[in-house]
């Protein structure tokens, strides 16, 4: 097992109202994490997204810190660098897509709110992440 603090906490960008972004890499099915508190990945599904050109690897690959680790390597580290991103401009339109249909929902109705401004605050994130790798 790993256990990866990444995103602004590893930044040093923490401040009173900052989550903690914790990542757990485990074999199958591990329940010793609550999902509420970790991003709990396998380690093949973190081998497939460093195979797949995927943001997610790529945030992991930039800003990620190891804080556990229960033999002795750096799984992340013993990657490598993922493989190079190339879905940048298809991936900014589907976010820019779940953008506009949140807004539109917002604007016609306020029962789904809480999740419409999630939807757009990871649009808008991951707008932001895949420009950073692109």
């Amino acid at each position: 097992m790993h256990i990866y603090a990444f995103g602004s906490i590893y930044r040093g960008e923490v401040d009173l109202i900052s989550d903690i972004d914790l990542l757990a890499i485990v074999n199958g099915r591990n329940h010793s994490f609550n999902p509420k508190n970790y991003s709990i990945y396998t380690y093949a599904r973190i081998d497939e997204l460093w195979e797949q050109e995927n943001p997610c690897a790529w945030h992991l690959f930039l800003e990620s810190r190891l804080i556990y680790l229960s033999d002795s390597s750096d799984y992340l580290h013993s990657l490598g660098k993922p493989d190079i991103y190339n879905s940048g401009l298809s991936d900014c339109k589907n976010f820019y897509e779940i953008f506009l249909s949140a807004k539109n929902s917002i604007e016609k109705s306020n029962l789904t709110e809480i999740f419409d401004l999630s939807s757009i605050f990871r649009a808008v994130r991951n707008f932001a992440t895949c420009y950073t790798v692109m």
